[in-house]
């Protein structure tokens, strides 16, 4: 994930939101002005009783709330102080959010600029030198501003900490006790921890209750996420933010909370972008059992009927009795898949897992933890494939995975998803482009996820790749589109169109001779992917939108670097061509492309073109 300009602005993404600081502000003054007022009502009516007394007394009586008045006038001094200095402190937070999006469009911008501009000088053979000088003083002012930002940040922060200490405490002379009923603060926080909850998991459920309730687990002890975790429908409780949002929400919970949250609600821990992995698979395994344990023991022909809206929390008795049957048949192949051994130096992560759709969705990770593998590639499989063919994709990862291991890959460690995370299309849909606008953006979300987990304690992201074949393709093209962060590569198999103008909009990092480091194939013996193309086209007549009509990525306009699948040799070596359209040809074991992808993947791109120029 290395581009010709990166700025730093991890820290800043993590900064707290600043209007709700300046509303817990506002309730503590308002607070305060309730608790003046009702002592103020008190002293009013203790004043009367002054008629009963004669002196001296009456007088010790008049005189009985004058502390108590005095502290209070002291408290709402305080917490007028108090609001002043947090407000001031949330405008400076939201001041430095708005320049720091100013910031990331700048960054973009700059960056296609430059884009342009060593694509030029690259023509010109301009030195490496030369560029180099180029990319510094393109980001030098962008990262003095990010720097700016920073300073900023730390100076609002000591002057509210400076303002908060200078702030006198107010202390009663009267010490007074309550029975613990009364002192039950913990009341308030289950009542609403429950409402936000069942608004949360409610059918109707929308993205502003998702958020609410995720604001409200940040204020959760371990105590009441696991109260919380004993709902049933809470263990399966699937339901996502934005990337930054997700790994800002984790970064906000301390060691006990995070622990407690993995156990109350692992669904929604294993599918959280920014946990790290290992906690990820720990909880998808959670989950996993419990949908085959509700599954297996679920009667048949009690189901109610009715589907659930995507992020309300799932129930298996709510599946139809064939719904119910082909949901643990795809379960049970993710579990078996997730307990089998692979070979030396491939862990096996069940990094999400969500049952609530209308196929169960997943992605397995092959090869090195995903926490600390130098390279990670994400395997995207097309037409017909769900969670039942699990075996077949994750034999298709290990088979990328040891290839980039025997060649060895950029950063020594390598690790490749086998991603089905998203429902592909059928021979009947696979024209259209409701499966790839509905799955693309939670590749996009997986892919922005990895750098923001894997950058979150300032360590250097790993280099990142998509390889998808057939309708896969589709999809990640849409998918690169939607990407905060770029990836280092992809490759497309046998591609069934793309709906990207070119290559050049992929969110891809360059190439040292400028271009984008896209890769196109499609074996000779291949008559399936070309229908996917076809099929889009008669799609787009049928419906009146020519946008509908996909690009085939073979193209010289498209701008995709093709190579071959047929075969071929190189320095002596020869190569087996793919025989058809499954992605397990296209990766095979002697196949040339499965080891150009392997190269392309493995941080190797000037070896893999310069085998292609080699070809015989």
């Amino acid at each position: 994930m290395t581009r010709y300009i990166h700025i730093e602005l991890h820290e800043l993404r993590m900064l707290p939101d600043g209007e709700p600081i300046q509303a817990r502000a506002r309730e503590i003054l308002d607070g305060a002005a309730v608790f003046a007022d009702a002592i103020e009502s008190l002293q009013n009516k203790w004043q009367g009783l002054g008629g009963l007394y004669a002196a001296p007394e009456q007088d010790l009586v008049l005189r009985a709330f004058d502390a108590p008045a005095a502290h209070t006038r002291e408290y709402t001094e305080s917490s007028a102080l108090l609001r002043a200095a947090l407000d001031r402190f949330g405008s400076e937070l939201i001041a430095i959010e708005t320049q720091r999006r100013m910031l990331e469009t700048e960054i973009e911008a700059a960056y296609q600029r430059l884009d342009d501009e060593l694509r030029e000088m690259k023509k010109d053979n301009a030195s490496q030198r030369t560029m180099e000088a180029v990319r510094a003083a393109a980001t030098e002012p962008l990262q003095a501003k990010a720097d700016l930002l920073a300073v900023h940040f730390e100076q609002a922060s000591e002057d509210c900490l400076a303002a908060l200490a200078g702030i006198s405490r107010s202390t009663p002379d009267v010490v007074s006790s309550y029975s613990s009923s009364r002192m039950d603060l913990s009341s308030a926080l289950r009542r609403e921890m429950d409402a936000v909850f069942r608004k949360a998991a409610a059918r109707d459920a929308t993205p502003a209750d998702i958020r609410a309730l995720y604001a409200q687990l940040t204020l959760l002890g371990p105590e009441l996420l696991s109260e919380l975790g004993r709902r049933p429908e809470a263990r399966l409780f699937v339901a996502g933010l934005s990337p930054h949002e997700e790994a800002n929400f984790w970064a906000k919970l301390n060691g006990p909370q995070q622990a407690a949250l993995a156990a109350a609600l692992p669904g929604l821990v294993g599918n959280l972008e920014g946990a790290p992995y290992k906690v990820r698979d720990t909880a998808n395994r959670r989950v996993l059992a419990a949908v085959q344990q509700r599954l297996g023991r679920t009667p048949a022909g009690t189901a109610a009927g009715g589907r659930k809206a995507r992020g309300a929390a799932w129930r298996p008795e709510d599946l139809r009795p064939m719904e119910r049957s082909r949901h643990l048949e795809r379960t049970e192949a993710v579990n078996a898949l997730t307990k089998a051994l692979g070979g030396a130096g491939e862990k096996r992560q069940l990094i999400s897992f969500d049952p609530g759709t209308n196929v169960p969705l997943a992605a397995i990770s092959v090869g090195e933890d995903l926490d600390s593998a130098s390279n990670v590639s994400f395997l995207v499989p097309g037409m017909n494939t769900s969670t039942k063919q699990a075996a077949s994709l994750v034999d298709n990862a290990q088979s990328l995975g040891r290839e980039q291991r025997r060649i060895g890959v950029h950063g020594g460690s390598t690790a490749v998803v086998a991603y089905m995370g998203y429902e592909p299309p059928t021979e009947l849909t696979v024209g259209g482009a409701a499966s790839a606008e509905k799955g693309a953006p939670a590749l996009a979300a997986a892919l922005d996820g990895l750098y923001l987990g894997r950058t979150a304690g300032g360590a250097p992201p790993p280099e990142v790749n998509v390889v998808a074949h057939s309708y896969g393709t589709t999809m990640a093209a849409l998918a690169l589109d939607q990407t905060q962060y770029r990836v280092t590569a992809a490759v497309l198999l046998a591609s069934a169109g793309v709906q990207s103008d070119s290559a050049d909009t992929l969110n891809v990092d360059l190439a040292t001779d400028g271009a984008v480091d896209v890769y196109v194939t499609l074996a000779s013996a291949d008559r399936v992917a070309e229908m996917g193309t076809a099929a889009s086209e008669i799609v787009a007549i049928v419906t009146l939108n020519p946008a509908a009509a996909r690009l085939d990525p073979l193209t010289e306009a498209w701008g995709g670097r093709v190579f071959s699948s047929d075969r071929v040799t190189v320095d002596g070596k020869s190569f087996a061509a793919v025989g058809g359209h499954g992605l397990g040809g296209y990766l095979g074991q002697d196949s040339f492309s499965l080891h150009f992808t392997a190269l392309v993947t493995g941080g190797r791109a000037e070896e893999a073109l310069a085998m292609v120029a080699a070809q015989k």
